[in-house]
């Protein structure tokens, strides 16, 4: 009799921005006399070239600045509110992973990369799964121990479960060990940073790439077996 437990992971991929907000106060709204009124509350920046067959100019503006003024005759506040936004592009390399049929003792092994592409002076990454991988009212569970603050070595033959590592970044933290000695995590239920940058990539898409890996005991009940990963980027302001 054969039997079949076959596995596959979908990946998603999420892409977040952290803005941050600096306000002054305004408090001028409009000036104006029997000939003229202007909006002061109106900031948005301009510029161009007018032009007739009797006069060329060249005309710009924008917000007002921040600070204050004053003298014996008066005293004005002025400012404005400006958003500091960074953007940032997520893209995974494959949407899904089948590692195939199992065989107790023989682990199996995918890679997926994450892409990122950002201004933002750092980003992180993240993940999580929605369960562990299931197959009706069976399951495979995660790594026993290992996790993403202390991954743990693989022993072939030895462990049983669903985990990760990350084998390639800008700057590989050491923690998840080498070729051919890398540390395993499982992959947490609820969203946890794997992966930080610090300091701008200055315009280079960064590469990280992942590899889940799974065994399994002799008495794993035969199934298909699956489950959903997500990966986040989000900007570091």
């Amino acid at each position: 009799m054969i039997v079949r437990r076959r596995v596959s992971i979908l990946f998603l991929g999420m892409a977040t921005v952290t803005s941050l907000f600096v306000a002054a106060p305004v408090y001028a709204d409009s000036m104006s006399s029997t000939s003229y009124k202007i909006d002061t509350s109106v900031a948005a920046p301009f510029g161009g070239q007018a032009g007739s067959s009797n006069y060329k100019m060249v005309v710009g503006g924008g917000e007002a600045l921040t600070g204050s003024g004053a003298s014996t005759s008066y005293k004005l506040s002025h400012g404005y509110v400006a958003q500091l936004q960074q953007s940032v592009q997520l893209s995974l390399t494959t949407a899904s992973i089948a590692l195939g049929t199992l065989t107790p003792g023989v682990s199996k092994t995918g890679t997926v990369s994450a892409q990122v592409l950002t201004d933002a002076p750092s980003y992180s990454l993240s993940i999580a799964q929605n369960n562990n991988l299931t197959s009706g009212i069976n399951t495979i569970s995660a790594i026993p121990s290992g996790t993403i603050a202390s991954p743990v070595a693989w022993v072939e033959g030895t462990t049983k479960g669903l985990g990760f590592t990350l084998t390639a970044a800008p700057a590989l933290p050491g923690k998840w060990g080498t070729t051919g000695n890398y540390g395993y995590a499982a992959i947490p239920s609820a969203t946890t940073t794997l992966y930080t940058r610090s300091g701008y990539s200055g315009g280079v898409q960064d590469t990280v790439t992942l590899q889940p890996r799974v065994d399994i005991a002799a008495s794993q009940v035969a199934g298909n077996y699956t489950n959903t990963v997500t990966i986040t980027a989000t900007t570091i302001p």
